[in-house]
């Protein structure tokens, strides 16, 4: 939440704070204006009405979204791809799952092959088969760790906003990149 959405919090608590303690002490209710509307983030909209003379409050109060960074990170772990897709990011989503789908679908078509030269006494295969399943659950688990790091570090930078202003020319004999933020 940014800054403004946290001081609209706190005014919004204020005001609710002072209009409910002046009717709590019996007091006459301040008279507010018919209506008033505190701007809020973008995934937020809250409107308060009043009617004036009246102690009626009404309020209504959209959901808020809170991006959680860890729930990211968590449905990564336990889904190929989940953290990603909680994240909007789709096509790393397609690149992750799809990495761990086909590490697990390797690793157990590797199982399968050690179980059988097992059984035939194929003792040279069998390592072979045993070394490479082994090898394969290692690269799944570094691909999930690195999937898990990559939704939480896109679960922090959910609401950063980068102007995309990028300028670039030819300047003598050098190309020039210039980025602004």
């Amino acid at each position: 939440m940014n800054s403004s959405g946290v001081l609209n919090k706190y005014i919004f608590s204020i005001l609710s704070l002072g209009y409910i303690s002046c009717i709590s002490f019996g007091q006459d209710a301040p008279v507010l204006p018919d209506t008033l509307t505190i701007e809020a983030p973008v995934d937020t909209t809250l409107a308060v009405s009043v009617e004036e003379g009246s102690t009626k409050l009404l309020s209504e109060e959209l959901p808020i979204k809170i991006h959680s960074p860890s729930g990211a990170m968590w449905r990564s772990m336990f889904l190929p791809g989940g953290g990603q897709l909680y994240n909007r990011k789709y096509i790393k989503a397609a690149l992750y799952g799809g990495g761990e789908i086909g590490f697990l679908y390797a690793s157990l078509v590797q199982h399968r092959r050690y179980k059988q030269a097992r059984r035939d006494h194929l003792w040279q295969a069998a390592d072979f088969y045993e070394n490479d399943r082994n090898r394969l659950r290692w690269w799944l688990a570094g691909l999930i760790l690195f999937s898990m790091a990559d939704a939480y570090v896109d679960g922090q930078l959910w609401d950063f906003e980068l102007e995309k202003d990028l300028a670039w020319g030819l300047d003598e004999w050098r190309l020039v990149l210039g980025v602004k933020w």
